[in-house]
């Protein structure tokens, strides 16, 4: 089967973006329901963390997430706010949270925690924060 670069590129358009987030939750409760995980002392180990990042400048990103500036930058910078929970001892980033640069950390840590309670583990969790 032939596919020209134009052809491929028309039908990646066509191509739900909500495919990603649904395979990778499924493809999770699947190991996580499993004998597969390791644990540390019958727990899953798992670091939640916050920081914030750069997104390209537009319009769109300026309303969603805020600017952020400081007394050395003539332009602001638009920033969002990133909570991610990881895995440490299976390397797996079970969810990535992304707010206005504004937003609470410790709200979106509570978001990552309500992410992994609707996984249903069957693995009691310890969970550091940073």
């Amino acid at each position: 089967m032939q596919l020209s670069i134009q052809g491929y590129l028309q039908q990646r358009k066509r191509l739900n973006p909500e495919i990603f987030p649904y395979l990778n939750r499924n493809y999770l409760m699947d190991f996580y329901h499993s004998d597969e995980p390791k644990l540390w002392n019958g727990y899953l180990l798992v670091a939640i963390g916050g920081s914030k990042a750069e997104v390209p400048n537009s319009k769109e990103n300026r309303e969603m997430f805020g600017n952020s500036g400081n007394q050395h930058s003539k332009t602001d910078q638009i920033r969002a706010l990133v909570s991610g929970m990881y895995d440490i001892l299976n390397h797996f980033y079970l969810d990535i949270e992304t707010e206005h640069i504004s937003a609470s950390e410790n709200e979106l840590a509570k978001r990552n925690l309500k992410h992994l309670r609707a996984m249903e583990t069957r693995q009691p969790v310890l969970a550091v924060f940073d």
